[in-house]
């Protein structure tokens, strides 16, 4: 089971590490009023579950994990995205109402690219763990 969590892991991480590099980009196509690309095939709830999915994927595959320290990113980040998730599906029809009439602020932009910055190494550590597993084991 855990070569294929890992393999799993393994091909949705670079897919991860491209959305949270495009988030800025992301949150500005969410508030257009011609509804660009993003709020079609991208919602933010949809991508909220994609990240949530990815990160119980990471709990699942709890072996990999061989440090302490990797052990607690993937326990913190699974966490927040999780709760996160669960919180937005209660409020989905909410959450798709505020892109669609509420106007763009930019610091709420800017608050979303730092935090996925964050994540973007989180992301690179697990990709790290997941290849050096597949490597070495």
């Amino acid at each position: 089971m855990l070569p294929l969590l890992a393999a799993l892991l393994l091909v949705t991480t670079p897919a991860m590490l491209a959305i949270h590099l495009a988030s800025y980009k992301l949150v500005q196509q969410w508030y257009a009023p011609n509804a660009g690309w993003a709020a079609r095939w991208l919602p933010p709830l949809r991508l909220l579950r994609l990240e949530a999915g990815h990160w119980a994927l990471a709990l699942a595959a709890w072996p990999l994990w061989r440090s302490a320290a990797a052990k607690t990113l993937v326990m913190v980040f699974a966490l927040l995205h999780l709760t996160s998730w669960i919180g937005a599906e209660f409020r989905g029809a909410r959450l798709r109402q505020v892109f669609a009439k509420e106007p763009y602020r930019p610091g709420m932009a800017l608050a979303v690219a730092a935090f996925d910055l964050i994540e973007f190494f989180a992301l690179l550590v697990v990709g790290w763990f997941v290849l050096s597993w597949l490597v070495v084991d």
